[in-house]
């Protein structure tokens, strides 16, 4: 017998060191990184907690709407990270949505299977799109206050200048 056979998901595949949430425009590569996602039973509660509040969030037109993942290096954060991504703004990749191709990560036999395979089916009616960042590689991060860098942002992906001192110039606001 071969290590690689006592393994449900295929090992055969080169893993990344880095995962890198805003990496988005490989659709087969996005749907194999969905196909060998492993849930744990850690991970299956916090997925089941964040899909529910999430898809909640939408059908009860709250603004309360914020995921905070925090961890040690190595622990996962990233790759949860994505993993969400996706299943927010839940693309087509290779044919089928990002939420279809993750309900077979669910293992069978997982506590919570039912309601994260229903938060899942609920994602359809929540529009999603996610702005993706390694907020430490943006400048000034470490002086300038985490509101004005997460707008900056939101700006850049509208098609925006993220200089704020000049909107505000244009806005006569000076």
């Amino acid at each position: 017998m071969k290590i690689a056979e006592l393994f449900e998901t295929r090992i055969e595949e080169k893993i990344e060191p880095v995962i890198k949430v805003a990496e988005r425009g490989d659709e087969a590569k996005l749907a194999a990184e969905i196909g060998s996602y492993v849930v744990t039973p850690l991970i299956e509660s916090y997925l089941d907690d964040i899909l529910e509040h999430y898809t909640d969030s939408f059908l009860t037109q709250t603004t309360e709407t914020g995921i905070w993942i925090s961890g040690y290096f190595g622990s996962g954060k990233s790759h949860l990270a994505k993993m969400i991504a996706l299943l927010a703004e839940n693309p087509q990749l290779a044919g089928q949505t990002a939420c279809d191709r993750f309900v077979g990560r669910v293992p069978s036999s997982a506590p919570r299977r039912d309601s994260i395979l229903r938060s899942l089916k609920r994602m359809g009616q929540c529009t999603t799109r996610v702005l993706a960042f390694n907020i430490n590689t943006l400048q000034d991060s470490r002086s300038r206050p985490l509101a004005a860098l997460l707008l900056s942002q939101y700006y850049l992906a509208k098609g925006y200048s993220n200089n704020l001192i000049y909107a505000r110039v244009i806005e006569g606001r000076a």
